[in-house]
């Protein structure tokens, strides 16, 4: 328990010391793939008193995570570019722009608060899009609203890419 807490601290220290802009770093990906490394160098810390090798060892898993999300950020700068001609194209609306950076605010998105981040103050309009975003195969429903509940919509690209599937 105590490896996890401390990878999820990490980003925050990261964070706070302006090392990084927000704690959306994170190092555990790193650690796993190396598994048997990151243990043998905690136990060097224990058996021998190595810290340089743990510190060196931790400065090459940041610089990897550092690279990797470099390239996700590039992934994700080339979907936004893709998809706004796709949202424009499906939709032929004035919107298509706003509804586009919302996902790429919040990849899910419940639809009232869809259309307030789109600035749309008719909720049809809103609806409209996104059944339109949603046929064109752009967005998913992933939970469909009834009653009071609301219907939830997420964009699947960008979630694979923010969790390294693409």
């Amino acid at each position: 328990g105590n490896g996890r807490i401390g990878r999820m601290i990490i980003p925050l220290m990261l964070a706070q010391l302006g090392a990084i802009e927000g704690p959306n770093f994170h190092i555990s990906s790193h650690f796993e793939q190396n598994r048997d490394e990151y243990y043998d160098r905690l136990l060097a810390i224990t058996d021998n008193e190595d810290w340089t090798g743990w510190v060196v060892f931790f400065c090459e898993a940041v610089k990897a995570q550092a690279m990797e999300n470099h390239r996700r950020v590039g992934r994700l700068q080339a979907l936004q570019l893709e998809m706004r001609g796709s949202f424009v194209e499906a939709t032929r609306s004035q919107h298509a722009s706003n509804a586009l950076d919302v996902f790429f605010k919040n990849p899910v998105v419940a639809a009232p608060a869809f259309a307030e981040m789109a600035g749309l103050e008719n909720r049809a309009t809103a609806g409209n899009l996104l059944r339109i975003l949603e046929d064109a195969g752009l967005i998913e429903c992933v939970r469909r609203g009834a009653g009071r509940r609301a219907s939830i919509y997420a964009m699947r690209s960008i979630i694979a890419i923010a969790e390294g599937r693409a």
